[in-house]
């Protein structure tokens, strides 16, 4: 089922030279995932420093959370037609 989301990026709409560029984002996007996720699964909370676990939690969720959200509204601006540099904003 990994698969499957990205081959629907195929079928968006999209303006000659988008899909390559949201394909590439979706692939960097995944990886951040599974390293938001693998460090999720290996760090106990009891296991760190207080002092280290905001720190610890930020890592996490910018890994997972953020780097989907981050991926949508690329894809949702990708997806209007935008150019690069608003797609990257």
């Amino acid at each position: 089922m990994y698969f499957y989301a990205l081959s629907q990026l195929f079928t968006l709409p999209m303006v000659a030279g988008q899909h390559a560029r949201v394909m590439q984002r979706a692939v960097q996007v995944m990886m951040r995932c599974h390293q938001g996720q693998a460090l999720d699964l290996a760090i106990r909370v009891a296991d760190v420093e207080p002092s280290h676990v905001a720190a610890v939690t930020e890592a996490t969720t910018c890994g997972k959370t953020g780097a989907l959200m981050g991926f949508a509204g690329f894809l949702g601006a990708a997806t209007a037609g935008a150019d690069a540099a608003t797609c990257e904003a």
